[in-house]
């Protein structure tokens, strides 16, 4: 998947991680990240590509497949694996680390592969 407005994209995943943390205990995040994403999303029009791009995440989108009951189906939930925490949202599976420091393979169903795993991370990208 490609788009041009890839602000407001990382913006909506970096939202659903934040709400998580704030709403079930299951995902925790630090005090410091919970913050710091609470920043980004209020100022998201003054905030600078560099703090945009700072937390490193991997997206995976899944395709849905089955009959027509299996599009309106919304399965969401998280794992308590921290570095990554994983949020499971509907088609999509959000892999978010609190530091760059903090990334590592993670084997989740063949979700991430250990060659290749970290060029799929984006983290202080262009």
């Amino acid at each position: 998947m490609s788009f041009n407005d890839v602000k407001s994209i990382r913006l909506f995943f970096y939202l659903q991680v934040w709400r998580t943390s704030v709403c079930d205990d299951t995902l925790k995040i630090s005090g410091d990240t919970s913050e710091n994403l609470r920043q980004i999303i209020l100022n998201f029009k003054a905030i600078k590509d560099s703090e945009l791009n700072h937390f490193p995440i991997s997206v995976t989108y899944l395709e849905t497949v089955g009959n027509e009951q299996e599009y309106t189906t919304n399965y969401v939930g998280y794992s308590s694996d921290i570095n990554p925490n994983l949020i499971f949202f509907n088609d999509f599976v959000i892999q978010f680390y609190e530091s760059k420091d903090a990334i590592r393979y993670f084997d989740f169903y063949c979700l991430n592969n250990s060659e290749n795993f970290k060029e799929l991370i984006n983290c202080n990208e262009q």
